[in-house]
């Protein structure tokens, strides 16, 4: 997946990079700190179609409780996007987290 993110212009696309309590999936982060941005990209498989938003919470709840966010708040980014990707065959959900 972070493959496919590579060449998305004014970001860096890390892979399981360690953050905060554990490492999230994917971090997309601009170079420019002060006016830049991060967004965070917990991956899911679920095991049937009607598994997918559960999936989907379960991730962004990841994404919370292992306080991904808090190291790039830290330093300095203003915005930190999370959101959490389900997969299951050929079908695939996103949520933001509000």
């Amino acid at each position: 997946m972070a493959g496919l993110l590579v060449n998305i212009g004014g970001y860096s696309v890390k892979s399981n990079r360690e953050s905060g309590n554990g490492s999230p999936d994917i971090v997309m982060q601009t170079v420019q700190i002060r006016k830049g941005r991060v967004i965070l990209l917990e991956l899911k498989i679920a095991g049937s179609i009607a598994e997918m938003e559960a999936a989907c919470d379960r991730g962004l709840a990841q994404i919370e409780e292992q306080h991904y966010a808090e190291p790039f708040i830290t330093e300095g980014y203003p915005e930190v996007k999370k959101y959490a990707l389900s997969f299951c065959k050929k079908e695939c959900m996103v949520k933001k987290a509000e």
